[in-house]
């Protein structure tokens, strides 16, 4: 230690070689503690491995990833549902054409009042039947027009005939014909014969049957 002439007499330590490496250590300890530290907490957030990584792309997909796929909700299977059968043809029992002909359409094609003598007195008049009661002394006979077209199929290998529509008697007292199709035109009595009936049922104005 010595004095130095413009400190006054204030005694001045000589700085030394031996300083300058303890703080040059210190300085680059403390440089790293913070490196460090920096490191630890801004070192940013880690990030997740991928499957198409180049390390990764051969390896299996994770226990995880494949639950998450089987998860997924898929489409509902189509199903193939029974087409139904077609919706069957009008038969010749009942054709699109034979429509029910209403409440009195039927009766202009009776016989007239008074056809040989008879007096007809109309008893039935229904949208699918009309009766007409003829009487002359003793003599009755009921003449009667129903719409029924499910007797085409029975009427249809008749041969004999009557104003050139199928004919067929009904036990002993009834004798029928059926009509365009759609119409059982009926004749029955007790005292008329067979015969007679059957030209009753020509007396018929088929054409005023709609």
């Amino acid at each position: 230690m010595r004095s130095h002439p413009s400190s006054g007499g204030v005694p001045v330590y000589p700085v030394t070689n031996e300083v300058q490496p303890t703080m040059y250590r210190t300085n680059v300890l403390w440089i790293a503690a913070v490196s460090l530290t920096l490191s630890a907490c801004c070192g940013g957030e880690k990030k997740e491995p991928s499957r198409w990584d180049p390390e990764n792309k051969n390896k299996p997909p994770s226990a995880t990833a494949t639950a998450t796929a089987t998860s997924r909700p898929t489409a509902p299977a189509t199903t193939n549902k029974p087409t139904p059968p077609p919706t069957p043809a009008p038969t010749a029992e009942a054709k699109a054409d034979c429509k029910k002909p209403g409440t009195g359409a039927m009766n202009k094609a009776f016989p007239a009042d008074n056809t040989d003598g008879f007096k007809r007195i109309y008893k039935t008049d229904k949208d699918d039947l009309a009766e007409a009661e003829y009487t002359k002394g003793k003599e009755k006979l009921v003449l009667a027009i129903k719409f029924d077209p499910s007797r085409k199929g029975e009427y249809g290998s008749v041969s004999d005939k009557v104003a050139g529509f199928p004919y067929k008697p009904f036990g002993k007292n009834k004798s029928n014909i059926f009509v365009k199709d759609c119409y059982l035109v009926s004749a029955s009595s007790q005292e008329v014969a067979e015969d007679a009936r059957k030209t009753w049922l020509g007396k018929f104005n088929f054409s005023a049957l709609p």
